[in-house]
């Protein structure tokens, strides 16, 4: 049987179950991140590529799976009318990357931004993130398994570990 793989691109999200799709996947995660929101109980979950922290009014209008705080809205929102319990849902985060030189010391990167903005509305929301591979400086591809909610992190250099 052919593997039912769904393709995140950037700024972009999907929310299935076990039932629907066996992989939601994305690539090229620097400085985002790749935020996983999983129901064990259900077999339910998703997966948003998230490039900033917050949409601000001022920020460019993207999809909501593109920024931290709108994502994880969505994400509840989309799971529990598919049968999810809030109290059901953890998570899983990668990304966050130090890309680029940071011309500003002192100040945040969009990396850093990234990964603090995700864990406080995570936090807000009582969503327990429970693995994660952040920071540093390589691009990641990660691949969501809906059957059990393992998300595998692989990096250029061939490194695959589960988180």
């Amino acid at each position: 049987m052919t593997e039912r793989v769904y393709r995140v691109a950037m700024g972009k999200g999907m929310v299935g179950s076990a039932s629907d799709w066996d992989v939601i996947t994305s690539s090229g995660i620097g400085s985002c991140i790749a935020l996983v929101i999983y129901d064990p109980i259900n077999m339910t979950g998703g997966l948003a590529h998230i490039m900033l922290p917050a949409f601000t009014g001022s920020s460019y209008k993207l999809h909501p799976y593109a920024y931290a705080d709108s994502a994880v809205k969505v994400f509840i929102t989309r799971l529990t009318g598919i049968g999810s319990d809030k109290k059901s849902l953890v998570a899983k985060a990668a990304g966050g990357a130090n890309m680029f030189t940071n011309n500003h010391p002192g100040t945040q990167t969009v990396g850093e931004q990234n990964v603090l903005s995700v864990k406080l509305i995570l936090e807000k929301y009582k969503i327990p993130l429970i693995g994660a591979d952040l920071g540093g400086k390589k691009g990641r591809s990660v691949e969501l398994k809906l059957i059990d909610g393992g998300l595998f992190v692989s990096t250029i250099e061939g490194e695959i570990k589960e988180i």
